[in-house]
């Protein structure tokens, strides 16, 4: 059998980078009009006591501004923010001169500005009106404490070594963080050296996270994993009137009055789960504190009697200055685990994790700007996106909805934007501008 071969198709298609005023994140003007809502610019304006010189292209909020964008967007390191600095949709959304964005050598320059903690602070001050928009419906916060440690391959300043699950003997930052696990923003965040312990500083930061919070708060919470036990930081909580739920470490003591108690049994399924209370007073504490003993075993058909039974459950000890049932106590506790969760989703989302610059300083500048990011795409799940969209990660945000094909083109004094035709969800897209563009 004779085929005829089709000739127009056997030819290499043309190409040519001819396509003026083209982005690929035409979907990204619903959060982009978000942050315009929330005036992200003025507040770093308001917070930013030092500026730059009168001739500069680009002032210090403008950089700050286009670094929170980026962010949202993706850009995970300064060195990505090419990939976009010509893009006149961009450039024309965050009010920037000239239709593009700033070179990479500006980001990294101005980064290095910030070169104290005082300078750090009037981030945090921007950080604090970001949340406020979250915060002032609010009745309750749980403040959620942890630490991470991010392990470093170059000279970074106050790079040491210390406790690294991962990379052992490596050296590393152990930034401390406060989330609230209602809303699940992050209020506080503290950079510290590779060999601080978990809990270095967070009393410090617990006072310095409640004076941030809005008058509207009546009742608090924290919680924190054994990494946070200590008399600081519950005769910090007690003096402020805080319940709290913090894990402590194993111990002979613990283990032997526990053994002694009567064991209440809340479930039985395919596990055993049994719970009972006591008064304790370690070593260093200033007083006796109330403390709930859980263990887990799991159900098994056993051929004979275990000759020491109680070593085959799993134990843990939380202690608390809440009157609530132990039952409850240990459940609340157990929401704990969703900062986990916040912090991937800044790691993975935001790269937290990414420590790409060599001072201390601007190091932490640029975690709190990818916080501030993080932040903002807390409050546009919460007020902006529709219910089928408010458990996205920011990376199916992007994917589903902000990274379509589009040409920006002006006409007759009117700037339209022209998305692609074959976008699937345009109609909750839609939803979302209009949503974004009501925001008051």
């Amino acid at each position: 059998m004779n085929i005829k071969r089709n000739v127009s198709t056997s030819k290499e298609m043309n190409v040519e980078f001819s396509l003026p005023n083209a982005t690929t994140f035409g979907g990204a003007l619903p959060v982009l009009t978000y942050m315009k809502k929330l005036k992200i610019e003025n507040h770093f304006a308001d917070a930013l006591t030092f500026s730059k010189g009168p001739t500069a292209t680009y002032t210090l909020p403008q950089i700050c501004l286009t670094q929170v964008a980026g962010r949202l967007l993706g850009k995970e390191r300064i060195c990505h923010f090419e990939e976009m600095e010509k893009d006149t949709f961009l450039a024309r959304e965050l009010g920037l001169a000239g239709g593009k964005l700033p070179d990479t050598t500006i980001l990294y320059r101005d980064l290095d500005r910030f070169d104290s903690d005082e300078k750090i602070q009037m981030l945090k001050l921007v950080n604090d009106q970001v949340n406020l928009r979250q915060l002032k419906n609010q009745k309750t916060v749980i403040l959620d404490f942890d630490s991470s440690v991010e392990t470093l391959y170059g000279h970074q300043e106050k790079a040491a070594v210390g406790y690294n699950p991962r990379d052992h003997g490596k050296a590393s930052l152990h930034p401390l963080l406060c989330f609230d696990g209602v809303s699940h923003n992050a209020l506080n965040f503290e950079l510290r050296a590779g060999n601080a312990y978990t809990s270095d500083g967070t009393p410090e930061m617990l006072e310095d996270t409640l004076n941030r919070l809005p008058d509207n708060i009546e009742t608090l919470y924290c919680r924190g994993d054994k990494g946070f036990g200590s008399e600081e930081m519950y005769a910090a909580s007690e003096g402020k009137m805080i319940g709290y739920v913090i894990k402590m470490k194993r111990s002979n003591p613990l283990f032997k009055l526990a053994l002694s108690r009567p064991w209440c049994r809340f479930y039985e399924g395919t596990h055993i789960i049994e719970y009972t209370e006591f008064e304790y007073q370690a070593n260093g504490w200033s007083i006796p504190r109330r403390i709930i003993a859980v263990r887990t075993k799991e159900v098994v058909d056993e051929d004979q009697m275990a000759l020491f039974p109680e070593y085959g459950w799993e134990y843990e000890w939380i202690v608390t200055n809440l009157l609530w049932e132990g039952e409850d106590i240990w459940r609340f506790y157990n929401h704990h685990c969703g900062m986990e969760n916040y912090i991937k989703e800044a790691k993975n989302g935001f790269a937290l994790d990414a420590i790409t610059n060599d001072g201390f300083y601007p190091n932490a500048a640029d975690a709190m700007l990818k916080l501030i990011a993080y932040n903002v795409y807390q409050g546009f799940k919460s007020e902006v996106a529709p219910d089928a969209a408010k458990c996205y990660t920011v990376s199916r945000m992007r994917r589903v909805f902000w990274i379509i094909p589009a040409i920006l083109v002006s006409h007759a004094r009117q700037w339209t934007l022209k998305l692609w035709d074959g976008f699937a969800k345009n109609a909750l897209w839609i939803t979302m501008l209009q949503r974004s563009r009501h925001i008051t």
